[in-house]
Formats: C-alpha cells, structure tokens, sequence
C-alpha cells in the first residue's frame, strides 16, 4: 500500500514538471504569426559598388504627422493600417519602364530635326552660316534618349552620369549658340562656349550636394545653362536684327516651363508605382517636343544686311561665296516661308 502511494506520487510529479517544459521555438514566420508556416524568406546581402551611391530621401521629422498611403485593398483604393500586414498579389510596377520608354521622344525629336534640315530651304540663313550645326543638334538630342533610358532602366551610377552627361550637352549647346549669335562671333567662339558649358556643369555636379527644388548640384547647372540661354535670346530679339518666328520660341518655353512644373509635382503626384502614367515620362515627353521647338525657331531665323555685316569675315564669306550651291547670298529679304515673322 505504501509502495502504491509512493509510485502514485511519483508519477503526478513527473506529469507536471512535464508540463512546464516550453514548447519549441522554430524562429520562424510561425512565432510572428501563428501557423506553422516553413521558412521561405532568403536575404541577401548586396556588396557591390552600387551600394556606394547617394539615395537622395527626405529627413524624417518627428513632430510631422505624415499621409498615410491609400494603396491597399483589391481595387488598390483603400487606406492602409500600419498594424496590418500586406503583400502584392503581382508585380505590376510601371515606373521604371514608363520612365525609360518615353526616352523615345528625345530619338523622334532629334530624327525629325535632322529630316527638316535635309532640306536645304528649310534653313535659314542664321544657322545655315555655321555648318553641320542643325546636324549636331540633331545628335544631341537623339543623345538624350539612351542617355536617360541608361538611367531609368538600369539605376546605376554609370547609367545616372550618362544621362547628366546628355542633359550638359543639349545646355551647353543652347547657351553656346545664343552666345555665338549676340556676340557676332564665330565656330570658335561657339565651340569653346560649348565646351566650357559642359566642363561646368560637370564640376558642379562633382559638388554632389542636395538642393531645394532642383534637388541636385547637376541639375542646378543644367537649369542655369537653360536661363542663360532663354535671356540672351530675349536680347537677341529686342536687337531687330533677326527675323524669325518667335512662335517656334514661345512654345519651347512653354512646353520647358511645363515639363519642369510637372517634374517638381512629381514628388506627390503622377507617381502611384502602380499606374503607367508618370510624371517623370511626361517630363521627357514634354522636353523633347521643347527642343523640336527650339530647333525649329533656329531653323526660322533670316539675318538682316546689319547683321550678316557684324559677323566674322569668314562667316560672311559663306553669304557671298559666288560657287558655293550651300551658302546663301546676302538679302535682306527673308526665305518665302518666314516673310510673315518680319513683324512678328
């Protein structure tokens, strides 16, 4: 009886030191979430040099209560909880390839510049006195898509300094020949302006400091060519020398004007990664048909007697070579097709 109470107790001992064992702990999604669920998440750990390059982000402040994201749900159109855990049920993220296909108008632009200027009585005489120049801005502006496009769809360091690199050029080019034409000078002075346009802009995107409303040192130089270029052409105008069809201009302005407009709106709009319309794209769209404009305002410009008289003598020549089928002969009568801008 004694030895029955003893074994009794013995084993109502060792059942409740088994209950105070832990269950086991797999470290696992199933102690998160509580299904038994086989680990499925790999990480890797990228050691490459990209993971040198500056992300530009906005400082997290406190004190500031920020907009919750209204992208979850089925029909993606409801607020997201932040207790809540989500997961895409696709991978329908447009961003990258909108941004990278609408590169495509810079190739078009730069295509139809060099087509118009395939035709020799398309060109006016202030820029067909420089040589091959509608043909080099043609390149550039073709040089503008791929340049972006490297950016867009690959996101690395080299792809980012070819397309600033795109943007220098069509700057510099723009600054150089409205220098070149207020101050009468000739393929040398337009060929250093160009160049010192572009080392510019490179040195100063070497800053790499972050800058309000342009955001980047680069892109501040690249905005500062630009200004620099529409004054001086402003001042070209008010000179009378030139006739031209300032309308060409005008809408260049304006299509530049609006694009940046949309690129600083696209901090906070037109940039749900889930729709194909970015306003990153139609930034490149609208720059593309700003530099067609452009080229079609050079295209439109007729030099006055007093004008063509304040160029260089070689520049000159070009207007009074007897044997030459592609120069012009000096007129104060303008091309057919642009005698309606004399008033303009």
């Amino acid at each position: 009886m004694r030895t029955m109470k003893k074994l009794t107790a013995l084993v109502v001992m060792a059942a409740f030191l088994t209950l105070q064992v832990p269950p086991a702990a797999f470290a696992d999604d199933s102690d998160i979430f509580g299904a038994n669920i086989q680990p499925n998440i790999l990480i890797l750990l990228d050691t490459s040099g990209s993971m040198d390059d500056a992300i530009p982000s906005q400082v997290y402040v406190a004190a500031t209560t920020y907009q919750t994201v209204d992208l979850c749900g089925r029909q993606r159109n409801q607020t997201c909880v932040s207790t809540t855990v989500y997961h895409s049920t696709g991978s329908n993220r447009y961003e990258v390839y909108a941004n990278t296909v609408s590169n495509v108008g810079f190739v078009a632009a730069g295509l139809l510049i060099a087509w118009h200027a395939s035709v020799r009585k398309n060109i006016g005489t202030s820029l067909s006195a420089h040589r091959h120049l509608a043909t080099a801005m043609a390149c550039l502006v073709v040089l503008l898509g791929p340049g972006s496009a490297a950016m867009h769809a690959t996101q690395s360091a080299i792809g980012g300094n070819l397309d600033m690199s795109s943007m220098y050029l069509v700057a510099s080019f723009a600054a150089a020949y409205a220098t070149t034409r207020w101050l009468r000078g000739g393929p040398q002075l337009l060929a250093a302006t160009f160049v010192a346009g572009a080392a510019l802009c490179e040195l100063v995107g070497l800053w790499g400091v972050e800058l309000p409303v342009v955001m980047y040192s680069g892109n501040a130089a690249f905005a500062l060519l630009l200004v620099g270029a529409i004054a001086l052409e402003m001042l070209i105008m008010r000179r009378r020398e030139v006739h031209a069809q300032r309308m060409y201009a005008y809408a260049s302005l304006a299509s530049i004007l609006t694009a940046f407009a949309i690129w600083n709106a696209t901090k906070a709009w037109l940039c749900d990664p889930h729709s194909f319309i970015q306003g990153h794209a139609i930034w490149h769209i609208l720059g593309a048909v700003s530099a067609y404009f452009l080229y079609r305002y050079y295209a439109s410009e007729e030099l006055g007697d007093k004008a063509i008289q304040g160029l260089p003598d070689l520049l000159q020549a070009e207007f009074h070579a007897p044997n030459d089928t592609t120069s012009h002969t000096a007129s104060a009568e303008p091309h057919p097709q642009n005698r309606a801008a004399r008033g303009s």
